[in-house]
């Protein structure tokens, strides 16, 4: 089954700009820094971020003191060029963007740390992608994996959100089973980075929590989402106009009021190499 960012109708330009507000809000530095801190990475490390998409987790990582140098591999050519021209606006020089599979790359086995940020849920076979991480990492090399669930999303906003909104979220759901991806691979994380050949130092689930109008903007982009996936998976199959409409309006609503609070749960492994 084909990965599914890659299906033909996915608006990858769309993708981006979706991308850049959400990780501006969720990956600051500060964030991804502490992250690496708790890998406890040797001087000098060499990275390698598999599915780094628009490359801001890969930048920020490159500008870590400990980091040597970055290689950003996403198989998406328009994600990486971004990439590429953000990192040439900020002056970050240590770190490249190469288009290529992250179940195999072509790279050799010199990195310190692999890092795997929410991209193996979309993927058919996990396992290939945290084999391919652990192949590339050098002995004793650290694994950094997450995965964020809708799980902590869907449990508070469910009384909120209307029966039309929730059909389309499940329509979308069993779309994504139905080529290969698992949108609640989380807490398979840990086992199959064990079952990959990597010894566990750290497993933790972690609550995100937006409040105001970082979280209307967040369940504005959620809908995007939702409507790219249905677009690309099922253009024959999508739900009628009226009741799409229906959904879209109520979810708007929702959205618009600047009390509410948006949860996900994100998975975060930490292993290393045998």
């Amino acid at each position: 089954m084909p990965e599914v960012y890659a299906l033909k109708g996915f608006d990858v330009l769309r993708e981006v700009q979706r991308r850049e507000s959400w990780l501006r809000a969720h990956a600051p530095c500060e964030a991804v820094w502490a992250e690496l801190d708790r890998c406890h990475l040797p001087e000098k490390s060499r990275v390698v971020d598999l599915g780094c998409g628009i490359g801001v987790r890969a930048i920020l990582t490159a500008q870590h003191p400990r980091t040597l140098s970055v290689d950003g591999i996403d198989i998406h050519p328009k994600l990486l060029g971004y990439a590429r021209r953000r990192a040439r606006r900020l002056g970050v020089g240590n770190v490249r963007f190469l288009v290529d599979d992250l179940r195999r790359t072509s790279l050799r086995s010199v990195y310190d740390l692999a890092r795997l940020d929410s991209v193996l849920w979309t993927q058919s076979d996990p396992l290939l992608g945290l084999a391919e991480a652990h192949r590339l990492l050098v002995p004793g090399g650290k694994l950094l994996a997450t995965n964020h669930d809708a799980t902590g999303f869907e449990a508070l906003c469910a009384p909120q959100l209307p029966d039309t909104y929730w059909r389309l979220h499940r329509h979308v759901d069993r779309l994504l089973r139905s080529h290969g991806a698992n949108p609640r691979y989380g807490h398979r994380l840990a086992s199959d980075a064990q079952k990959a050949g990597f010894v566990i130092n750290e497993a933790t689930i972690e609550a995100e929590q937006e409040i105001g109008p970082q979280s209307r903007r967040g369940v504005e982009m959620h809908w995007e989402f939702l409507m790219q996936w249905e677009r690309a998976l099922a253009p024959h199959r999508r739900m009628e106009p009226k009741e799409r409409s229906t959904a879209r309006s109520a979810y708007r609503r929702w959205a618009r009021r600047a009390d509410r609070s948006q949860t996900r749960l994100k998975y975060v492994v930490i292993a290393t190499k045998r």
